[in-house]
């Protein structure tokens, strides 16, 4: 009951409850039946807090309430017991929390238990309130919507090419139909989904020239560099990283030390097109960037295994300015759709 009484009576602004009542009620989908676990550390409170409001309100059936940083210095090597019991026996589940160097097992062993229970989970890696307010402020069944036209474009052929203003040429194969992924905010039991969301996410057979990273990375590394001062540019061949380079050259060093860390760890997994036209705002960080209409790649492993091997690492990877074709139809000019393709037929 400690971390439960720690949010209770929290100061929530208007635009942050609303949002808390749309990831509760429209994204979760949640009823009074629910058992509920949310998770959350200092740099989330707020937005855990809205949350705990949210389902309140419900009246969902019960919740526990874990305050991750008091179990400990973190970053943790492994979930700690008692979050990991909970979670077993949960329907609903949200984590809001900051992501810090070395604790991507850690979360992966998270969502591999969500994934086995069937937990309807929304995960907030490094979210803050004015992303969530922001990110969490649209109606997700419009969101829905724009990306099932969007699949209906990609499922016409088996190649994408990419160029961005920055440098970035580089042509994508996958198969037809491609393994794709649908990530629209209504999270469902077979697969959790982070908040905000609005993308596709295509698992390529091949990755072929290059790609620069100038809005921004993921992981650790969102919280020590900016790769819009220092933009990074891969080349890849044949799925992999061939080169890599960088004015900054610490941020260089510490790549190839992360992506030579394990096996695929320099492996492309997911090409991603953000597609929630209702994230307009000019934040900074993955979470956010990852699902405004863009473009990203992740290098490592993909979620579930999606892509048929694994790794030891996970790392998203935002450029701006992106123009895409897929097959030779123009979808997209300097990160924005085409005018046929956003008004609905």
């Amino acid at each position: 009951m400690e971390d439960f009484d720690k949010l209770t009576g929290s100061t929530l602004t208007a635009p942050l409850l609303a949002a808390a009542r749309n990831a509760a009620r429209i994204c979760l989908g949640a009823t009074s039946s629910e058992r509920v676990v949310l998770m959350y550390d200092a740099t989330a409170s707020s937005v855990a807090a809205g949350l705990l409001a949210a389902f309140k309100e419900i009246g969902v059936s019960s919740i526990e309430v874990f305050d991750m940083d008091r179990f400990g210095e973190r970053p943790f090597t492994q979930l700690p017991t008692p979050v990991q019991k909970s979670l077993e026996s949960a329907t609903v589940s949200a984590w809001a929390a900051r992501t810090l160097q070395g604790e991507f097992k850690t979360r992966r062993a998270m969502l591999e238990v969500v994934s086995k229970a069937g937990i309807r989970h929304a995960h907030m890696p490094s979210v803050t309130a004015h992303i969530f307010a922001d990110g969490l402020s649209m109606d997700y069944r419009q969101v829905k919507a724009f990306v099932d036209r969007l699949v209906e474009v990609i499922l016409e052929t088996g190649s994408l090419t990419m160029t961005s203003a920055g440098g970035t040429d580089i042509e994508f194969r996958y198969s037809i139909p491609p393994k794709l992924e649908r990530l629209d905010g209504i999270i469902t039991s077979e697969r959790w989904q982070n908040l905000p969301s609005g993308q596709i996410v295509i698992a390529p057979q091949d990755a072929s020239g290059a790609y620069v990273v100038d809005r921004t990375i993921g992981d650790w590394f969102e919280n020590k560099y900016d790769v819009s001062q220092y933009p990074v540019t891969l080349e890849f061949e044949k799925g992999q990283i061939r080169a890599l380079k960088c004015d900054n050259r610490r941020l260089e060093q510490d790549l190839w030390l992360f992506i030579r860390s394990s096996d695929n760890s320099a492996r492309i997994s997911e090409l991603a097109i953000g597609a929630n036209l209702g994230l307009t705002h000019a934040h900074t960080g993955v979470l956010f960037d990852n699902y405004r209409p863009g473009t990203s790649i992740s290098i490592g492993s993909a979620p579930a295994g999606a892509a048929g091997w694994t790794s030891a690492t996970f790392l998203s990877l935002v450029g701006r300015r992106s123009s895409l074709f897929v097959g030779e139809r123009r979808i997209m000019t300097d990160d924005v759709f085409t005018p046929d393709l956003v008004v609905a037929p």
